[in-house]
């Protein structure tokens, strides 16, 4: 029923799946941008043993773009893909500022706390 996934990981695939559909009981789903990350979060509780068996990977592919499609059509851009979750945020780094406004709000920050120390 499972494809090759071992009990365990049958279990763990179905513990995951139940704190999501326990947690969205609870979220505010009304908001629709977070119903990407949901269904994201459910799509990374997939085992590859799992992913990866022709009809249960193809049922789930399909489920995936009724998916996708339905929050396209309520204006959420949303990728999901079996066995994988959101992408991680990008963190803010120093190479993506602009160099020339650093020294300044530098600067600015050192000011203002010399200013709140008076």
């Amino acid at each position: 029923m499972f494809g090759d996934c071992t009990a365990a990981e049958v279990t763990t695939m179905t513990e995951c799946t139940a704190k999501i559909q326990k947690d969205m009981a609870a979220a505010d789903t009304a908001d629709m941008e977070k119903l990407c990350g949901i269904y994201q979060s459910m799509n990374k509780c997939y085992p590859a043993c799992y992913c990866k068996n022709g009809p249960l990977n193809e049922a789930i592919t399909a489920s995936n773009k009724k998916t996708t499609d339905a929050l396209a059509g309520m204006n959420v851009e949303c990728t999901l893909t079996c066995g994988v979750g959101a992408p991680p945020a990008t963190p803010a780094t120093l190479g993506s500022a602009n160099p020339s406004t650093i020294g300044f709000t530098s600067v600015a920050l050192i000011v203002a706390a010399l200013y709140a120390v008076l």
